[in-house]
């Protein structure tokens, strides 16, 4: 009991300490970079990668890579191109 109030008290001073949020839809952050990242790539937009294998598809190309890697096994010489 005592362990579950100690990771509550810990959420709630994590929360506290975040600082950057934004304005549409209230997600919050502790760097105005991230902030500004949320914004440009997340917030609002559609996503822009799509996955030529499957359906998924993904706002940030990190996210894309990574799925690529480790779903599709594909690395960088191995992805088709899109056109």
């Amino acid at each position: 009991m005592e362990l579950a109030w100690r990771s509550r008290q810990r959420f709630l001073t994590v929360a506290r300490c975040e600082k950057y949020v934004c304005s549409s839809c209230h997600r919050s952050y502790k760097r105005k970079s991230a902030l500004t990242s949320h914004l440009n790539h997340e917030c609002g937009k559609q996503p822009q990668f799509l996955c030529p294998f499957c359906d998924y598809r993904f706002k940030t190309k990190s996210n894309f890579n990574r799925h690529l890697r480790t779903q599709h096994l594909v690395t960088a010489c191995d992805r088709p191109t899109q056109e």
